[in-house]
């Protein structure tokens, strides 16, 4: 069992199942042993009863009529009956059957269920008669003297000792089940903070690595503590990647930059075969720097989301307008148009930085991907968050993978195109500093692939 409520009860369990047996068996004997004194006391009480109301004063004067005493002791037991014998668990009264013998009696009076008993001695007995078994007591009394017999029946009493034992035994179980429900409910509630803290973490972004704030017992918080100490050893080590990513990148821009000059220079004066070399040397390094400033521009987006952002209205048409700009050169070289359908007075609560970062990964992605003369669409909506869509007339994807495309360094279709994988990676993080969300899908016409960014906020006063 992974659970710790599990596991206390099920220790616990067995140690209330001995102390529950140990204690029946010690009601079992103290109850039963009871019950048979009281049952034994009201034979002695009932032989009394009828020794007395048969030898002693004034009875003892009057001349005895064996069918008025006969007659006499029979109403006697009836109405001792009627009196409040106790019943046993059938719900039947106890029948207590008598004999008395008389020496001025040829015959001894006796109940109709009394079984055949001629032995003599005093006190307590147990006969086993024609398949029943009995319980007896005997006494001598009075002048002339009277033996007075009383007898019950042995599966009579056991009944009432039963139905003696069924309340407390019905009342241990409870007791117990009660008390495993307490200790369940108790041993959850001081596991509380262990939910509390999990359901914090299960909560948290990805990149929010900040030490659990949690009040915690003893018991748990050396658990806090360990947990923090290692959020706080990643949150170093992910500090000390990030410094060297940008650190690197910052150093190799220059020599990169320096390669690509002295190709472009060697361009002029190369002949043909060299001509060919030297362009791939430009390419691949104008890719390199490329890969470097997206590495630069996640280096800043972690900065972003450590610090938090500073948001302010922002008008959306200047920003996709400042994007279109930067891109338009690598857009008109392939005689690719940028339309855009953006209300100008439309704003929204935004960190123009980051989204501009954004917006341009999303159009530089899209003219990559994007065949000579088309079109490439750019608009943003506004309604209960702010929608910005860039739709081109690429290759697409297929559906099933199109998630793949937002994990970093992964490319679609025409990997024969210049391209890092960085790009939707990067308007992702963005999406998310925004507490937004990134939708890929196949554009309006069929053709192509639709990049859409969701973003919640407030609208600018102007919108």
């Amino acid at each position: 069992m992974n659970s710790i409520q599990a596991r206390l009860l099920g220790r616990l369990l067995p140690a209330l199942v001995a102390v529950l047996l140990v204690f029946g068996a010690a009601l079992y004997l103290l109850t039963s042993s009871q019950v048979r004194r009281l049952l034994d006391a009201e034979l002695v009480e009932r032989a009394w009863v009828l020794a007395q109301w048969t030898v002693g004063e004034p009875r003892s004067r009057d001349v005895i009529v064996p069918g008025r005493v006969e007659r006499e002791l029979r109403y006697l037991v009836a109405r001792m009956h009627r009196m409040g014998l106790p019943r046993g668990a059938s719900g039947a009264t106890s029948t207590i059957e008598y004999q008395i013998r008389l020496d001025a009696l040829p015959e001894p009076l006796h109940s109709d269920g009394m079984p055949s008993w001629d032995r003599s001695e005093i006190g307590f007995a147990r006969a086993d008669i024609d398949g029943q078994q009995w319980h007896m007591y005997t006494l001598e009394y009075g002048s002339p003297k009277a033996v007075v017999t009383v007898a019950e029946r042995q599966a009579w009493r056991r009944q009432v000792v039963r139905a003696a034992l069924l309340a407390p035994v019905l009342g241990s179980l409870l007791l117990v089940l009660l008390v495993v429900l307490i200790v369940w409910l108790l041993v959850g509630s001081g596991l509380k903070p262990v939910r509390l803290m999990a359901e914090r973490l299960e909560s948290r972004d990805v990149d929010d690595l900040a030490p659990v704030d949690l009040t915690a017992p003893a018991e748990i918080a050396p658990l806090v503590r360990a947990l923090n100490a290692l959020l706080d050893r990643l949150r170093r080590r992910l500090h000390q990647e990030r410094l060297f990513t940008a650190a690197a990148a910052h150093e190799l821009r220059t020599p990169l930059a320096g390669i690509r000059l002295q190709a472009e220079l060697g361009l002029g004066h190369a002949d043909a075969p060299r001509r060919e070399v030297l362009q791939t040397i430009v390419a691949r390094s104008t890719q390199a720097e490329r890969v470097l400033d997206q590495f630069l521009q996640l280096a800043a987006l972690d900065d972003a989301t450590r610090s938090g952002l500073d948001r302010r209205p922002q008008r959306l048409r200047g920003l996709i307008d400042a994007a279109c700009d930067a891109l338009r050169p690598a857009a008109d070289a392939t005689a690719i148009a940028l339309c855009v359908d953006a209300d100008e007075t439309l704003e929204w609560s935004l960190e123009p930085l980051s989204i501009g970062v954004l917006l341009r990964n999303l159009l530089d992605n899209a003219i990559r991907y994007t065949d000579a003369g088309d079109t490439i669409r750019i608009s943003a909506r506004a309604g209960e968050t702010l929608m910005i869509e860039v739709c081109d007339s690429g290759p697409g994807i297929a559906s099933e993978r199109i998630e793949l495309l937002i994990e970093p360094f992964h490319r679609g279709h025409g990997q024969d195109r210049h391209g890092t994988g960085l790009g939707l990676a990067i308007v992702q993080r963005v999406a998310n500093l925004h507490g937004g969300e990134l939708q890929l899908g196949p554009a309006h016409d069929g053709r192509g692939l639709s990049v859409r960014v969701r973003i919640p906020g407030v609208r600018g006063p102007g919108s």
